[in-house]
């Protein structure tokens, strides 16, 4: 009797494993491993929480308010100036990073590294108590890179409004000519042949706008302002870079996985 049981409790055993075996890999070539059409359970028709990259690029507006006080002592001769220039230029982005939701709310952080080709060229003449300032001035963003918080709130579940604080690095070149005409002096005194690089520390704000447009990519448009330390290339001369960027950009936000 115990052995007809052990018997007819291994076949059932088989049986059963037999059937797992069977339906187990048909049960998972049903299922879909990433939302890729309206069958799949998992939600790919919003924006989520997680790590993303990206690329951006637009108009890049570069503002220097400036500062001369030139003093040539040998000539008793002195020049006074402040004024605003300002140059553009493209900017191409490249950044990283990870937000996160809280209900509607959402908060990320981010970080980000750039190129750009702004350039204030301005040639100058100034008079001043019969001085007059002839000269070259060229200033340059080259390149910056920075971190920045992005609080924001999704307005749809497609769509993100965000705003950006954070710090940033410059690099920027500052090459400078100028010449003072001196009533008296039959040529024109050197008094500034200067071409410098310098590194400056930013503050970051901005506002923009995500749309998600499928497969976990997202179109991002974006202004941001940044005010810099100020620039003083040598004593005399005074710079206060701000930027300005206007962006469209490319997101893509890793997930996706039905559970």
């Amino acid at each position: 009797m115990k052995k007809w049981i052990r018997q007819w409790a291994n076949k059932i055993a088989i049986n059963l494993v037999g059937a797992s075996a069977f339906l187990l890999p048909a049960q998972l070539l049903s299922q879909p491993l990433i939302c890729s059409n309206s069958e799949c359970e998992c939600q790919n028709d919003t924006i989520e929480s997680g790590f993303y990259i990206g690329a951006s690029g637009g108009l890049n507006l570069l503002r220097f308010r400036e500062r001369l006080n030139i003093v040539e002592e040998e000539a008793g001769a002195s020049l006074f100036h402040t004024g605003s220039h300002m140059g553009r230029g493209a900017v191409a982005n490249i950044l990283a990073g990870y937000g996160q939701f809280f209900g509607n709310f959402y908060l990320g952080i981010e970080g980000f590294a750039n190129i750009t080709s702004s350039e204030d060229k301005v040639s100058v003449i100034h008079t001043q108590g019969g001085v007059t300032d002839t000269g070259f001035e060229s200033k340059r963003l080259k390149y910056g890179y920075g971190v920045s918080l992005l609080p924001g709130y999704k307005l749809t579940d497609t769509l993100l409004l965000y705003g950006r604080f954070g710090r940033s690095k410059g690099r920027f070149e500052v090459n400078t000519s100028i010449s003072l005409d001196v009533p008296g002096i039959p040529f024109p005194i050197v008094s500034v042949v200067n071409f410098a690089k310098k590194d400056r520390r930013g503050h970051d704000f901005g506002l923009g706008v995500e749309k998600l447009l499928g497969n976990n990519v997202s179109l991002r448009l974006e202004y941001t302002y940044t005010y810099y330390k100020k620039l003083v290339p040598i004593e005399g001369e005074e710079y206060k870079p701000q930027n300005n960027q206007f962006l469209i950009g490319i997101l893509y936000r890793f997930g996706g996985f039905c559970n």
